[in-house]
């Protein structure tokens, strides 16, 4: 069949009467050959050619008959997480077949009017969309090939696009609990709590004997979770100011208060790490609040000699004569205060721009410092209050633990961070902001280290950030843009690229952070714009037609007997169409996809329905599983998942 110009799959199987009739001369010539004048011999060599044409025609039927079935029925895959092994440095990220030209020209067939007589009217199943799209792939192998990304390919990041539903989270999931048995480092950023994803990771871990090296942050649920302090590890003290300031407003006149906010902030922070106290949101909302309190520690500290007696001989004074020569703004603040800063100057110490940067702002008045920074304290508010906000403090809490980026991808550990974007976004982003500013300050570091000693950085750091819309932001983006060369490697999920477009509120810059994922994988979409990230640029293929003409012409001689002549033809010709459309992509049934991989390569794939048992589950984690599913609400429903929390055993 190959050698004709079409493939002509989607056919009657006419090879069976012609395998049925080869059949029955191969028994005849065989038990009857004196019928034929033959002598054994011979007949046994006929039959046996006959048979051969059996064989043959068989094999061609049952190919056609089985590629009708394999387009109308969906194969099902279905794989246990504790069965998951990872022996590849690769990832495999599915299962199915390269899209090629031969595949455009069955579905077209299938398509047709001539395809639906004989498949029918495709019904809607429960994973909707089309089974044509992974069918016209199965008549080539009697399984899918497995679909693998190689390590070096993946440093290139990976985006997954698709609408709620379809499979993002099980691709999460899947791949996520490979990299965990491989033993790789792997943080997962999940701003919707899915409970199904904070379960994998456990179990992954448990399972291939990484259960100590588990860590877990869940805003939502902080008893159980792990401490982690967004703001205690810098490589420069400014990027303290750049993560708690970098979520404010920055529009209009909200421009000029953010700057001074900024500049509050960095003056704090480098007063707290001068002295070496512990920076963390807490600290920070104290001495924002008041800042006489580290002004007063840090120049008692940076003072030169005799500031004690000068600051006792200030005290003693009245109240005017203090304040003889002070500016007006710090003739606000209590006599100590005043008494304090004098002794400071009076003791004539060395210069010192911290100390300088504290007492000019102490120049400006505690009323109008109040009004500048006034847009800063609700949202140190919104991190230092409520019951999660010890999750984020500097101070050891009894019966936590507490981790850092450093310590986890040293130790390859495993993070789950639960951000719960649901109850408040505003909180999930600016911890997201934090957590991705130091992990890009982290990366900065192991680049920097890498090059100096000039050795390969061989360890990748896997991260997965699920609902990209929450957590896209400028710090996401350097993270997106700088950390591949220090061993990052980020796979974000969205649900179409106006998720990107409206966190940035810029289309162009919404292309640029897409610029930086060479891998794009695209399951079932709703608009065209998103479908065309995938689609546009794609190369036009030749595919071969068929036309059926038909005509008839008048004799208008009288002298003959012929009144007309008739005539049919098929005509074979070439036609240049996409080689995959926008189209194709909105019929995606859920759990399947299409994939952009390592520079133009497109895959078909699809995911497997994954399987887990309820073992390995502690206590706590039963009851903060239990609350995720009672308020988690997701519509994919296409993976049954075989599980069911038990109940904590009595303590």
């Amino acid at each position: 069949m190959r050698s004709f110009p079409i493939e002509a799959l989607l056919r009657p199987a006419a090879e069976i009467q012609v395998g049925l009739t080869a059949l029955f001369f191969s028994v005849l010539v065989f038990a009857f050959p004196h019928y034929f004048f033959l002598q054994p011999m011979a007949a046994n060599v006929i039959a046996a050619g006959f048979f051969i044409v059996v064989v043959l025609k068989t094999h061609q039927s049952f190919r056609v008959l089985n590629y009708r079935r394999q387009l109308k029925s969906r194969i099902r895959w279905t794989i246990e997480l504790k069965s998951l092994k990872s022996k590849f440095d690769s990832l495999l990220i599915g299962r199915g077949f390269e899209w090629q030209a031969k595949h455009v020209a069955r579905l077209s067939d299938a398509r047709s009017e001539r395809g639906v007589r004989f498949l029918g009217v495709q019904s809607q199943a429960a994973m909707g969309g089309t089974p044509l799209l992974h069918g016209v792939g199965q008549c080539d192998t009697s399984q899918d090939t497995d679909i693998r990304l190689s390590s070096v390919s993946r440093s290139g990041n990976l985006l997954v696009l698709g609408t709620t539903g379809t499979g993002k989270s099980t691709a999460l999931q899947y791949w996520s609990v490979q990299d965990i048995v491989r033993g790789d480092p792997v943080i997962i950023f999940d701003p919707k709590n899915d409970p199904d994803v904070l379960i994998s990771a456990y179990q992954a871990c448990v399972a291939s004997g990484r259960a100590n090296e588990f860590r877990m942050l869940h805003l939502g649920h902080p008893d159980g979770s792990d401490q982690y302090n967004p703001i205690g590890r810098f490589e420069r003290v400014t990027e303290i100011a750049n993560r708690v300031t970098g979520r404010m407003s920055n529009d209009g006149d909200s421009a000029a208060f953010r700057e001074f906010a900024w500049v509050y902030v960095n003056t704090i922070s480098r007063a707290l790490a001068g002295i070496g106290a512990a920076i963390d949101y807490d600290s920070l909302l104290e001495h924002s609040r008041d800042l006489t309190g580290i002004t007063a520690l840090f120049l008692g500290k940076k003072a030169g000699k005799g500031f004690k007696s000068h600051f006792l001989r200030l005290s003693s004074l009245k109240r005017n004569e203090l304040t003889a020569g002070a500016r007006a703004g710090l003739r606000e603040y209590p006599s100590e205060v005043i008494a304090t800063v004098r002794a400071y100057r009076d003791s004539e110490p060395e210069q010192d721009p911290i100390a300088e940067s504290l007492i000019r702002l102490l120049n400006v008045g505690p009323t109008h410092l109040e009004k500048l920074i006034q847009s800063l304290f609700p949202f140190l508010e919104r991190l230092c209050t409520g019951p999660s906000a010890w999750l984020l403090q500097s101070a050891p809490v009894e019966g936590a633990r507490t981790f850092d980026w450093e310590s986890v991808i040293a130790e390859k550990g495993v993070v789950y961070i639960g951000l719960d974007a649901l109850t408040d976004a505003d909180v999930a982003s600016a911890v997201g902001a934090a957590m991705f500013a130091d992990l890009t300050s982290l990366a900065g570091k192991r680049y920097n280290e890498a090059a100096a000693t000039g050795s390969p950085i061989s360890q990748p750091i896997r991260i997965y950030a699920d609902e990209l819309s929450e957590l896209l932001g400028k710090e996401f983006i350097q993270m997106v843009n700088k950390g591949r060369g220090a061993g990052l490697c980020i796979t974000a999920f969205a649900q179409s690229l106006f998720d990107v477009e409206s966190a940035i509120g810029n289309p162009a810059k919404a292309r640029v952070v897409l610029e930086n994922f060479n891998n794009l994988i695209m399951f079932r979409v709703r608009n065209e714009q998103t479908a065309a990230a995938l689609t546009d640029g794609l190369s036009e293929v030749t595919i071969q037609t068929q036309m059926v003409v038909s005509s008839t012409q008048d004799n208008p001689n009288p002298d003959t007997d012929i009144d007309f002549t008739s005539s049919t033809q098929i005509r074979l010709g070439e036609q240049r169409v996409p080689l995959l459309s926008a189209a194709d992509i909105k019929q995606l049934p859920r759990g399947e996809c299409f994939a952009d991989l390592e520079g133009g390569r497109i895959v078909k794939l699809r995911l497997p329905q994954i399987v887990r048992d309820a073992e390995n589950l502690p206590q706590s984690l039963n009851a903060m599983v239990r609350d995720m599913r009672s308020r988690y609400r997701s519509s994919e429903r296409w993976a049954t998942f075989n599980y069911e929390v038990p109940a904590p055993p009595d303590a």
